[in-house]
C-alpha cells in the first residue's frame, strides 16, 4: 500500500502501521488500525491521494481531532486514515465582513484565538475546542454550548472546499452572508461524517466578542421547571442569552463528586442543574440580567437554589462541571454517554 502513495506524499507525511499504533486513538480504539496514516499539506495533495486511492480500490477514513464519541474514525488494516494535521493555516480574517477562512486541520481554539485578536469570535464552542479540528466540527455538524445563540455548525459555515473520493475538488469558498445563487452544496458535507468527501478549508462567520459575560448555576426541581425557566430566560435575556445547559442529577452528582468533592457549588440532589450564561455591556449589566432571572424563577417555583459566579475563575469552575467529563470518562473506561 505504501508504494502507491510514496510518490505523492513526502516521507514525513506517511505514518506506517507500527508508528501509527503508538499514537493516541482518541475515544475510538480502532482509530489507529489503518494500513497507513497520510497527512497531506494542501488541498491539491489531498486530491491526488483520493484519486490514487480510488483507482486502487482503497477506502479512506478522514480523521480530525479524534474527539468524537460515535466511532466515526474507526479503521481497518486495509484502509487509509487521512489527517489534515499539517493543514492548520488561518488564511484570512475580515472583522468588517465578519468572516474567517481557515484550513480544516486548524483547531477550533486556534481559530477563535486568531479571531479574538480582532475582537471577534466564531459562533461555535465545544468542550474539546483545544483538540477538535474545523474539518471534524463541520463533518459532525457539532453543536456545543453556543447553539441557543448562534445555531449549529451548519448555521455558521458560509463556504468550504471539499475533495471527493475520485479526487475532484469542490471549491465553494463563499464569503457572503447574502448569497442566493443556486444549490447550497456545502450543506451536503456538513454533518456527513466524511462519507461524501474530505473538507480541506472553510469560511466561518464571525461575531463581536461580548464585552462581558455572567454565569449562574441554578437548581430546578424537574424537567418541566427547567423548560419553563428556559422560556423565562429567553424573554428576559433576549439576544444576550449565550448559553443554557442542563445537567441531569446523575451527571452532576458524578462530575461534582470527582471535580470538587465536598465543596460542590450546589449540593447534588434529584433536581436538574442549569448553567445560564448571559452577555452585557459590562459585568454588572450581564449579572443584573441573571439576577432578575434567578429572582423571578424563584418566585415562580422554577428555581430552588442558585449561585452567580463573581469572577472568571468561578465561571470556569461552573463550566468545568459541564465540560470536564473527560477527566471522569478516561479512568472509568467505557461509559454510555
Amino acid at each position: 500500500m505504501r508504494e502507491i502513495f510514496a510518490g505523492i506524499c513526502p516521507p514525513d507525511a506517511i505514518v506506517a502501521p507500527k508508528a501509527l499504533r503508538q499514537r493516541d486513538p482518541g475515544y475510538c480504539d480502532t482509530s489507529r488500525k489503518a494500513g497507513l496514516l497520510l497527512c497531506p499539506d494542501s488541498t491539491a495533495m489531498t486530491a491526488v491521494i483520493c484519486a490514487a486511492a480510488s483507482r486502487a480500490g482503497i477506502g479512506i477514513v478522514p480523521q480530525g481531532g479524534l474527539t468524537g464519541l460515535v466511532d466515526g474514525t474507526a479503521t481497518t488494516p486495509g484502509q487509509i486514515a487521512l489527517s489534515l494535521e499539517r493543514m492548520t493555516r488561518i488564511l484570512r480574517i475580515d472583522s468588517t465582513q465578519g468572516v474567517i477562512v481557515a484550513e480544516a486541520g486548524a483547531t477550533l481554539q486556534a481559530v477563535n484565538e486568531a479571531a479574538a485578536e480582532h475582537g471577534m469570535m466564531t459562533g461555535i464552542d465545544i468542550p474539546s475546542r483545544g483538540s477538535c479540528t474545523i474539518g471534524g466540527v463541520i463533518a459532525t455538524n457539532a453543536g456545543g454550548i453556543r447553539v441557543i445563540r448562534y445555531g449549529m455548525t451548519r448555521d455558521n459555515v458560509l463556504g468550504l472546499t471539499a475533495v471527493l473520493s475520485d479526487g475532484t475538488v469542490l471549491d465553494d469558498m463563499n464569503t457572503l452572508i447574502k448569497n442566493n445563487t443556486g444549490y447550497d452544496l456545502k450543506q451536503l458535507f456538513i454533518g456527513s461524517e466524511g462519507t461524501l468527501g474530505v473538507v480541506t478549508a472553510a469560511v466561518l462567520k464571525l461575531f463581536p466578542r461580548p464585552a462581558a459575560t455572567a454565569v449562574a448555576l441554578l437548581d430546578c426541581p424537574d424537567l418541566a421547571a427547567a423548560q419553563e425557566l428556559l422560556a423565562l430566560t429567553r424573554a428576559r435575556a433576549g439576544g444576550d442569552l449565550m448559553a443554557y445547559e442542563a445537567m441531569w442529577p446523575d451527571y452532576y452528582r458524578l462530575t461534582s463528586s470527582h471535580l470538587c468533592p465536598g465543596r460542590e457549588p450546589l449540593p447534588p440532589d434529584e433536581g436538574l442543574k442549569i448553567i445560564v450564561e448571559t452577555a452585557g455591556p459590562d459585568a454588572d449589566g450581564a449579572e443584573a440580567v441573571l439576577l432578575d432571572i434567578f429572582e423571578e424563577g424563584a418566585e415562580a417555583a422554577l428555581v430552588r437554589d442558585g449561585i452567580i459566579a463573581k469572577s472568571q475563575s468561578e465561571q470556569a469552575a461552573i463550566w468545568s462541571l459541564r465540560e470536564d467529563s473527560d477527566l471522569i470518562a478516561r479512568p472509568h473506561g467505557a461509559i454510555l454517554s
